[in-house]
């Protein structure tokens, strides 16, 4: 099976967890792949396990921006990437290794790319639903923002979208 990882995060435990999960596939003999943001010290560990990188914005100055707008539309952009890669180069499955609070990026990158015949999984690590849904400032915005994200979880799963 040709599985590939995707994750546009390489801080803290992301690449760890990728390395693990890679390991383990490459281990029961499958081909794996990695699609980051754009290129990074941290993401050599994938490679020395024999996981080929692809990048989405290989001539990006810096991180996944931190703000949160911009957060969404460069995952979005990003998975809409690793999407494409998965139809061209004929991946089985397409992993998203950390989705929590970008199922709404998520969606529409599944959507405009519908033609991907990968099978879509994602992790969340720390969903919607372990947070406060409305508790200090801009506690409305975070209320509709976790109600957006249940939705629209709940509709790709029931809706094919997302395998898993």
């Amino acid at each position: 099976m040709r599985v590939l990882l995707f994750d546009p995060l390489v801080s803290g435990h992301h690449i760890e967890y990728a390395t693990y999960l890679a390991r383990c596939l490459l281990e029961a003999g499958d081909q794996v792949a990695f699609m980051a943001w754009r290129p990074h010290p941290l993401l050599e560990s994938l490679e020395q396990v024999g996981v080929t990188l692809y990048y989405a914005a290989p001539e990006a100055k810096g991180p996944v921006g931190p703000r949160l707008v911009t957060r969404l539309h460069q995952s979005a952009k990003a998975l809409a990437c690793a999407l494409r890669v998965a139809r061209q180069d004929q991946f089985d499955v397409v992993h998203n290794l950390y989705v929590d609070r970008g199922e709404l990026p998520m969606a529409w990158a599944l959507r405009r790319h519908r033609e991907c015949q990968a099978k879509v999984f994602a992790t969340l690590f720390w969903p919607y639903f372990v947070y406060t849904q409305g508790a200090g400032r801009h506690w409305a915005a975070k209320r509709l923002f976790h109600i957006a994200n249940q939705r629209v979880l709940a509709s790709m799963l029931n809706g094919g979208t997302l395998n898993g």
